[in-house]
C-alpha cells in the first residue's frame, strides 16, 4: 500500500463534556473519522497527535493553515473547535463540516453543508457515515478552489496570508515550552482525577425506570411518596442526571419543588417521629 502524503488536520472536541457520553468524541475520531479520512486518501492528525510530539502551540495553529484538508465536528458547540474552524476559514482553505444528530446547526455557518452522524454510533450506522465523509472529504479537496462555500468570497474580504516564518528567540521558546509543560501537568492531575473519583453517566431511558436508596433502607422511586427531615412530605416528580449524579425533584406539600442531589440527602418512606 503507498504511504498516504495528504494530510487532514482533525479539528473536534477532545475532551469528555456533559452533553455527551464519557470516550464519546475518542470512540468518534477511533471508528468514524479517521476511518473516513483514510478512505479518502488522506492521514489524519488531530491536536493531540501534535501535543504527544512536543511540539510548540505555534506549530499546532502552523498545522491548522496548512494541512492540505481540516475535517471540523462541531458537536457540542466547543468554543475551541469554533476558534479553530475560525482560523481555516479566516485563510480561505478547504474544511468539511460533520456533526452528530443531536447537535443543533450554528446559525452563522447554517448554510454550509454539513454531513451529520449519529450519535449512538452503531456498527451500521458508522460504516454509512465513513462512507458519507470519505466522499465529502473527496468533493471538498476536488472542490477546494469554488468559491460556492466560501466565507470569504460571500463576504468579498481579503483572506489571510501566511507571512515570513518568524524564528522566535531562544528566551521566548523557553517561555512558550513551559507554558506547554504547565498545560501537560494540569491535563494529568485532570486525568487522574476523573479515574480516581470515577462518574457513572446515566441517560434518561435509564432514570426513568431507576430508583433511588432512601435513608431508612427502602426504595423509590417517579411517584413515590418520601418523607424529608425538614421539608416534609411531598412526592418524587422526576429524576435527572447531572455530572454523574441523580438529581431527585421532589415536590413538597409545604414548601414547593425542590431539587436535591441523592448522594447527599436523607429521604424516608415514612413520616419521620
Amino acid at each position: 500500500m503507498s504511504k498516504i502524503e495528504r494530510n487532514c488536520f482533525i479539528i473536534m472536541p477532545i475532551a469528555d463534556n456533559d452533553d455527551h457520553q464519557p470516550g464519546h468524541f475518542k470512540r468518534a475520531y477511533d471508528f468514524l473519522i479517521k476511518p473516513a479520512c483514510i478512505k479518502a486518501g488522506f492521514n489524519p492528525i488531530r491536536a493531540d497527535d501534535v501535543q504527544k510530539t512536543n511540539i510548540i502551540v505555534v506549530d499546532l495553529l502552523h498545522k491548522i493553515v496548512t494541512c492540505d484538508l481540516a475535517l471540523c465536528d462541531l458537536s457540542s458547540r466547543n468554543p475551541n473547535v469554533l476558534y479553530e474552524l475560525g482560523i481555516r476559514q479566516a485563510f480561505d482553505l478547504p474544511v468539511t463540516l460533520i456533526k452528530d444528530e443531536v447537535t443543533s446547526r450554528i446559525f452563522d455557518i447554517q448554510g454550509f453543508r454539513d454531513i451529520e452522524y449519529k450519535h449512538t454510533m452503531r456498527i451500521d450506522e458508522v460504516n454509512s457515515a465513513i462512507e458519507q465523509i470519505a466522499e465529502a472529504l473527496v468533493v471538498t479537496f476536488e472542490q477546494k478552489n469554488l468559491k460556492d462555500n466560501s466565507i470569504i468570497a460571500l463576504l468579498s474580504v481579503t483572506k489571510a496570508t501566511i507571512s515570513e516564518p518568524i524564528n522566535l528567540s531562544p528566551e521566548m521558546s523557553m517561555i512558550i515550552e513551559s507554558l506547554n509543560n504547565i498545560n501537560s501537568k494540569i491535563n494529568n492531575i485532570e486525568s487522574n482525577m476523573k479515574h480516581s473519583n470515577p462518574r457513572v453517566f446515566i441517560n434518561d431511558e435509564e432514570l426513568s425506570s431507576h430508583t433511588v436508596d432512601l435513608h431508612d433502607g427502602s426504595v423509590a422511586k417517579i411517584g413515590s411518596t418520601v418523607y424529608h427531615p425538614k421539608f416534609g412530605k411531598g412526592v418524587i416528580t422526576n429524576l435527572e442526571g447531572i455530572m454523574g449524579q441523580i438529581k431527585i425533584i421532589i415536590d413538597f406539600e409545604d414548601v414547593g419543588v425542590k431539587n436535591l442531589l441523592a448522594p447527599f440527602v436523607k429521604l424516608y418512606s415514612k413520616p419521620i417521629k
